[in-house]
Parts: structure tokens; C-alpha cells; sequence
């Protein structure tokens, strides 16, 4: 059984586009959502803001939101791993 590459790969585009999408979303959202919840950003005011510096002296929390800040940052090299590896159903 032969299938069509050129179907399978708009197909695997798609769902590339929708993951990388959803994840960088997500990940933007509960990155934003824990920095207010810490009181890392304040939106609104004028503050010095120091990005990795107010963030490392937050402790584990601040290292948290670091990483999924980070996740977010990569998550088209994240989805494009994800769907690669997956197996292709024939």
C-alpha cells in the first residue's frame, strides 16, 4: 500500500501548526498567569523590570516559570520532535 506523501505531509504541517500553536499558547498564558501570581510582572505600572535576575531571586518558583517560559520559547522545535516521532500509521 502506497500513500500519497504529498497528502501526508500537508496532513503532518497541519498538526505541526495546531501543536506548536497550543503549546506556545499555553505556555504563554501560565507563564504570564504565575509571573502576576508572584508579583514577578505587575501590569500597569512602571517598574524596573529585571527578567532573569527578579526571576532566579524568586527561588524554585521563579525557576519554574523560567522553564515553562523557556518551553514556550521552543515549543516549535518541541512539536516538530513530537509528531516526528510518532508512528506513521500505514
Amino acid at each position: 500500500v502506497q500513500r500519497d506523501t504529498a497528502v501526508y505531509a500537508t496532513h503532518n504541517l497541519t498538526q505541526y501548526s495546531r501543536h506548536m500553536l497550543l503549546l506556545t499558547l499555553v505556555c504563554f498564558a501560565v507563564f504570564t498567569g504565575l509571573s502576576t501570581w508572584q508579583g514577578l510582572i505587575k501590569f500597569g505600572t512602571l517598574t524596573n523590570f529585571r527578567f532573569p535576575q527578579d526571576y532566579l531571586e524568586a527561588g524554585p518558583a521563579g525557576w519554574i516559570i523560567l522553564i515553562i517560559g523557556l518551553i514556550g520559547i521552543l515549543s516549535p522545535i518541541i512539536a516538530m520532535i513530537w509528531i516526528n516521532n510518532r508512528v506513521v500509521p500505514e
